[in-house]
């Protein structure tokens, strides 16, 4: 595998590194894991989706639907689904093919 095959090898456009930060740093307690649509999904696409665009969001699910084409259920709708946890894993090392060898909750050292 040469070294355009491995985009894990790049670092990640600072735009999307900082989409991913707030993503990732929003709260997320248990059954309150909607603070990632409301507070970071749903402002975010408001800042570039059309008008006539639609986002719906339905209640106890993290996710939102970008309704592309209002009315027309025979065109291209978007869902976005997140769902918040607490994952603790640590990252052991990641080989060459781009896998990723984790600790999990279960063999991590206590904090």
């Amino acid at each position: 595998m040469n070294e355009t095959n491995k985009p894990w090898a790049q670092p990640m456009p600072e735009q999307q590194f900082s989409l991913m930060r707030q993503i990732l740093d929003a709260p997320s307690p248990i059954g309150l894991e909607g603070a990632m649509t409301y507070g970071v999904l749903k402002p975010y696409f408001e800042r570039f989706a059309p008008g006539d665009w639609h986002l719906h969001q339905y209640k106890g699910h993290a996710g939102v639907v970008l309704d592309t084409h209002p009315g027309r259920d025979d065109l291209l709708k978007v869902m976005i689904i997140g769902h918040a946890d607490k994952i603790r894993m640590q990252v052991r090392s990641i080989s060459d093919d781009g896998k990723i060898w984790i600790n999990t909750d279960a063999s991590c050292p206590p904090c």
